[in-house]
């Protein structure tokens, strides 16, 4: 696993008159708003490997009526700004350019259908995949890795991913979230512990949420964050 630091892309900063005169000389005085990290994850496929980029974003807006102050939220991953790291990726690894533009040309162009679900409630909902159990197992590390869990194991031959996990709105509401994004935060919320499991059947796959041995997840707190869990994982497949 490989992991950026969170990251302002600079090319989105307008040219206009102000940053071409003075701008130079003033640049961190102009921000985008925005914040980008990438993870790539190289996983063991037979005789080779196969390289998974991950794309996280962040987004600045103001937590006050009068706008006299911000912080920082989490908005959805850009698909197409990982297709364009693994063009990238592609080139430095010997491809030409023409060779890398034409094996990205179909995932710019993909369009799918809704392909995940919530079904059930409680201790029993899980997300439902329409796909079996080989490309669940991909599509689902792939989630994970946008969505910002943290998967400390995981055990392909039994579905399981073990991962530390903190809600996103509880992160941004907490004191002090730019300092924990870009430094580290004494009071950031602490990762719970989960256990997520894929069972496929067939043409299809359910994803549930278990405590870290197995078992059914119990108390409202762990419960209410086995949901949104869940909520994230769908919204990420989907």
């Amino acid at each position: 696993m490989l992991e950026t630091e969170w990251a302002e892309n600079r090319a989105k900063l307008p040219e206009d008159f102000v940053r071409r005169t003075i701008g130079r000389m003033l640049e961190n005085l102009y921000s985008t708003g925005e914040r980008d990290k990438f993870r790539m994850r190289i996983d063991r496929a037979g005789s080779g490997s196969e390289v998974y980029i991950a794309h996280s974003g962040l987004r600045e807006v103001y937590t006050s009526e009068l706008q006299d102050s911000t912080g920082w939220e989490h908005r959805p991953s850009d698909p197409g700004l990982e297709v364009e790291f693994l063009r990238r990726l592609l080139v430095r690894l010997g491809a030409s350019q023409e060779q890398s533009e034409q094996m990205m040309a179909g995932a710019r162009s993909v369009q799918s259908a809704e392909r995940a679900r919530l079904v059930g409630a409680g201790p029993e909902a899980v997300v439902r995949i329409d796909e079996p159990f080989d490309r669940a197992w991909r599509r689902v590390a792939l989630g994970l890795d946008r969505a910002g869990f943290t998967v400390e194991d995981r055990n392909r031959a039994a579905g399981h991913f073990y991962v530390r996990y903190i809600d996103p709105e509880v992160q941004a509401k907490s004191r002090g979230f730019f300092a924990r994004m870009f430094g580290g935060d004494p009071d950031a919320p602490t990762p719970r512990q989960f256990r997520i499991e894929l069972v496929g059947a067939g043409q299809s796959s359910d994803v549930r949420v278990r405590g870290t041995g197995g078992e059914p997840v119990s108390g409202a707190v762990d419960q209410a964050l086995a949901e949104r869990m869940l909520a994230v994982i769908r919204d990420e497949l989907k």
